[in-house]
């Protein structure tokens, strides 16, 4: 069912190369990133409610993402280090739109970022 998204008070400014993330305040664990006022990233990273298109979400195995999307890049986790590490589904290029998985230590999908280039920047907009 579809629903109207809301989300914590932006505390935009005016600035318009202005970088912000927000959390949904009606899906617990879905996040925006918008950059000069466009939405460039969704994050998912807490509970079972969205799947990508190929039926992938958190708690998946990283072994499904793989079976699912072709071609990956594969990067280990910034501050975590191996075993975890990081998928890209880019087909199109780093500077087109994707997907990145998140795998835990037990291959585990742990988050799901949706968007373009800054489905690669690992501190909000850093």
């Amino acid at each position: 069912a579809l629903q109207t998204l809301q989300f914590s008070d932006p505390g935009w400014t005016e600035d318009s190369q202005a970088c912000h993330t927000r959390a949904s305040t009606t899906i617990p664990g879905l996040a925006i990133m918008v950059e000069s006022g466009w939405v460039t990233r969704i994050a998912i990273f807490d509970g079972r409610r969205v799947k990508t298109d190929n039926g992938i979400m958190l708690g998946s195995k990283g072994a499904d993402v793989r079976a699912a999307y072709s071609p990956l890049r594969r990067e280990t986790a910034p501050y975590k280090g191996e075993p975890d590490h990081e998928l890209y589904f880019q087909p199109e290029g780093r500077e087109a739109n994707g997907l990145r998985f998140s795998i835990d230590a037990k291959g585990i999908v742990e988050a799901i970022y949706a968007g373009g280039r800054s489905i690669e920047y690992m501190e909000s907009c850093l």
